[in-house]
């Protein structure tokens, strides 16, 4: 669901966003939404968790931090940034880059 969610937001605003777009681009039904998720901003927090921790596997791939880690690194924030500039505690961070 996370990742049908993200696509979501790269498409349109999070505040457009209602359960039933979430479960039809995630080809579930709203129980098995309403199994994992108590609402749509516990999706949102746990897909902020679930893009930190990509980031974090990227960053680990590589302790000394090489060129390529951080290309990754960015490749895959720019590729999520509709997710990242909606609503996330980053925003900020982000829209400076």
């Amino acid at each position: 669901m996370i990742q049908g969610f993200i696509h979501l937001l790269q498409t349109q605003p999070l505040e457009t966003i209602t359960i039933t777009d979430i479960v039809k681009a995630s080809q579930v039904s709203r129980t098995t939404f309403y199994h994992y998720f108590d609402s749509r901003d516990s999706l949102l927090k746990d897909s902020l968790t679930h893009s930190l921790d990509q980031i974090k596997i990227i960053l680990n791939q590589n302790l000394l931090f090489h060129r390529a880690v951080l290309t990754e690194m960015l490749d895959y924030i720019r590729e999520n940034r509709a997710f990242f500039l909606h609503g996330s505690p980053i925003t900020p961070i982000l829209i400076r880059l």
